[in-house]
């Protein structure tokens, strides 16, 4: 019944959020938006990728990688490769995508590929119309991607990273991709806060099978994101679902449910020490919301975020802070490099 009652409420929100409720757009009364479905068509003009590397990591090394201008485009070294995904009214330089960046970059040279469909999915009134378009946004990364692997045999490793409805069109890269090549799975694809709407109860297009390790993030989980398990490893923040200091936000829907990234980005910082976020299977987790979802509770500790250990299975808890740092672990430092989310970023 809980469940079900969670299934409602997202609906809801969704509602109230697409209309002239408190959660109201207002991308529409700054310049006028047309929904649209896109033309199944790769390139596609609205559809276009950038790639960043350290040396040049406020800028893409070149504005618009295509297939015409695969063969110039000029690689880091670095066998791994990042594909970012924003979500819905994302953009370039969203707080996705930069936070997600600027934390790699001070770790190591990476290969980032961001990928950006804004015109395909401006604004929330938009929805239905992005949903129908995210198997072209995910056919043509796929193709792109494709060619990028053809001229650069140093990328050994790929790892796709999605917020919100940018976790689904991964999803949805993995299945062109898996039909397409039988024995060549993608490595990781990491999902934050995948989202919900219309894509509830069986009906993601991002599961387990998506990826060889497919590790999940929930902050708003039965609202704008997903409530059940759906990845080899998924981890429930603060019960999945409320976000501490989200209470005090203008919109705090959108705070719980951006914090998936937020939380991502800062574990990339901290790397294999004591001070990232740890998750537990511990008898001791009390939270209600989390103990709906049931399972085998073990006295068992991970890391979560970019430096998990990959062979790990399950449901998780962690707990945060309420502002940056967000580890519980963290040290001072950590807050200087993320500021106190802002509403809607």
């Amino acid at each position: 019944m809980f469940v079900l009652e969670k299934v409602f409420l997202g609906g809801i929100v969704l509602f109230f959020i697409c209309t002239r409720s408190s959660y109201t757009d207002h991308t529409d009364l700054v310049r006028p938006v047309e929904c649209f479905e896109a033309t199944d068509e790769c390139p596609n003009k609205y559809i276009t990728f950038y790639l960043y590397r350290k040396d040049n990591e406020k800028k893409p090394t070149f504005a618009v990688i295509t297939e015409d201008t695969i063969d110039t485009v000029e690689f880091s070294p670095s066998d791994t490769l990042k594909i970012l995904i924003h979500g819905i009214k994302g953009e370039q330089n969203d707080k996705f995508n930069i936070l997600i960046r600027d934390a790699y970059f001070s770790k190591a040279d990476y290969n980032i590929i961001t990928v950006v469909y804004t015109p395909l999915g401006p604004t929330l009134r938009c929805y239905q119309e992005t949903l129908l378009n995210m198997k072209i946004i995910a056919r043509c990364t796929v193709r792109l991607l494709q060619k990028i692997l053809e001229k650069n045999s140093n990328i050994k490793y790929r790892h796709l990273i999605g917020f919100s409805l940018g976790a689904q069109i991964a999803g949805n890269i993995a299945i062109i991709w898996n039909d397409e090549n039988k024995i060549d799975k993608l490595e990781r694809i990491t999902a934050l806060d995948p989202a919900s709407p219309h894509l509830e109860n069986g009906r993601s297009l991002l599961n387990a099978d998506s990826a060889t390790v497919v590790d999940v993030i929930h902050s708003n989980s039965g609202v704008l994101g997903q409530i059940l398990p759906i990845g080899t490893v998924d981890f429930y923040a603060n019960g999945g679902i409320r976000q501490p200091g989200c209470e005090h936000d203008e919109h705090p829907v959108y705070c719980h449910h951006h914090r998936a990234y937020y939380y991502f980005a800062e574990s990339i910082t901290h790397e294999k020490t004591i001070h990232g976020f740890f998750a537990t299977l511990s008898g001791s987790c009390s939270d209600k919301d989390f103990s709906l979802l049931g399972g085998d509770f073990q006295d068992v500790h991970v890391m979560v975020g970019e430096y998990l250990e990959l062979e790990t299975r399950g449901v998780y808890y962690f707990n945060t802070n309420s502002e940056p740092p967000f580890s519980p672990n963290a040290t001072d430092t950590t807050s200087q490099v993320f500021e106190t989310p802002q509403p809607n970023s």
